[in-house]
């Protein structure tokens, strides 16, 4: 991984679904990695719940991975318009404020994206 970038690049970890001691790893492989979480949550495993909630705020990314994984089982195709959505399902699962996470999230993007 650090061949294809520096230590201090920012990046995004897409679609992360990975365990505690996976978010570990990275934050000290990558001290600016953000993690990008999708509806995929709602069928997490415990080991992923724990690796979502283990990732800090500042480092929390919300993501439709639009047109795939609609948060929605009568959607077939997704869309931007479902972030909301997705950020409800992000908020139960990790045990956090709906407002609080899509702050984050915003914030996060702002530097990733430096927008």
């Amino acid at each position: 991984m650090g061949v294809l970038i520096t230590l201090s690049d920012s990046s995004s970890v897409h679609c992360f679904g990975g365990t505690a001691v996976d978010v570990r790893e990275w934050i000290s492989a990558f001290r600016n990695c953000f993690f990008g979480f999708t509806a995929s949550v709602a069928y997490f495993s415990k080991d992923q719940l724990q690796g979502l909630r283990e990732v800090p705020l500042d480092k929390i990314l919300v993501e439709t991975d639009s047109p795939y994984l609609p948060p929605l089982p009568d959607v077939l195709c997704n869309t931007p318009a479902f972030i909301g959505n997705v950020g409800h399902l992000v908020s139960e699962r990790k045990g956090v404020e709906y407002e609080t996470i899509m702050h984050w999230s915003y914030e996060n993007a702002r530097k990733l994206y430096k927008f």
